[in-house]
């Protein structure tokens, strides 16, 4: 079976997502993502043929969808980054994300920043305080951190982010689950504790393979013998794609993680507590 997990890919347990899904109940009840949103967000993603790769931001996204288009049998259709399924899964389908440790998503998010673009360093520019946190500084790195996780900050942090935050969510974890699941707005309006979040993410995540930022290369392969290997071209060599490919738009160190302050790095994985949870949900 497509659904049966190599030894280095996470995929998700089999049974573990209702042949019909939840999307065809949700869509009975009329609850919709608004009509412009729905248009915005259905226009994008990265899809080959059946094959979509849900690009979470600042896990090697750009290199991944490099490695699929070189060696998946289908056209890229899409190009639209980071975008999310505002329908239901179709049972041809396979689902691959890539996921990265908070720390390391962090701080790409803020080395980002510090290079005068991002989404969230135009939203500080244009309240004033972008220039104060991004001098690579490890100091002002603590200082971003912490007015990112006060709830203050929940607005620069945008991306729908209000919508899970209430449960004390972490940023990166966030960006993970929009696109773990198909019409996660809707999904996420029903859920009232942490314990409604691991339930649905047990149950309904649309997610078939999990790529892991720290192990990319050899999840990569694992996927490629497995459930990804029928969708692959008969002259696609996805080792020698490896070996000679070099990662792109990779953000400059301007902080490390060996910079890190402890109690920053605490803080971090503190509020991402449940990215810990659902990386144990994925078999190694």
């Amino acid at each position: 079976s497509d659904r049966t997990a190599p030894a280095a890919v996470r995929q998700v347990p089999p049974g573990s997502i209702p042949a019909a899904g939840i999307g065809a109940a949700l869509s009975a009840t009329g609850i919709d993502e608004p009509a412009d949103r729905r248009a915005r967000e259905d226009s994008g993603m990265q899809v080959f043929g059946p094959v979509l790769y849900m690009d979470v931001q600042k896990t090697g996204s750009t290199f991944v969808t490099g490695f699929l288009a070189d060696n998946v049998r289908y056209a890229h259709e899409r190009t639209r980054k980071h975008s999310r399924l505002q329908r239901t899964k179709r049972p041809e389908e396979i689902v691959l994300l890539t996921s990265r440790d908070p720390l390391g998503a962090w701080l790409s998010l803020y080395n980002y920043g510090c290079t005068g673009v991002g989404r969230l360093r135009r939203r500080l520019d244009r309240r004033g305080i972008g220039e104060r946190f991004y001098s690579g500084d490890p100091d002002d790195f603590d200082a971003w951190v912490g007015h990112l996780l006060s709830a203050d900050a929940v607005a620069d942090l945008g991306e729908d982010y209000a919508a899970l935050a209430h449960l004390g969510i972490g940023f990166a974890t966030f960006r993970e689950l929009v696109l773990s699941f198909d019409r996660p707005l809707r999904r996420f309006a029903t859920w009232d504790s942490l314990d409604d979040v691991r339930e649905a993410y047990q149950r309904d995540t649309c997610i078939d393979v999990r790529l892991r930022h720290r192990n990319l290369n050899d999840d990569l392969i694992s996927a490629c013998h497995g459930p990804l290997h029928k969708h692959l071209r008969t002259d696609a060599d996805p080792v020698a794609y490896l070996v000679h490919a070099e990662r792109v738009n990779s953000s400059p160190p301007r902080v490390r993680s060996d910079d890190v302050l402890d109690a920053t790095r605490d803080r971090i994985l503190s509020a991402e507590d449940l990215w810990f949870w659902m990386d144990e949900q994925w078999p190694v």
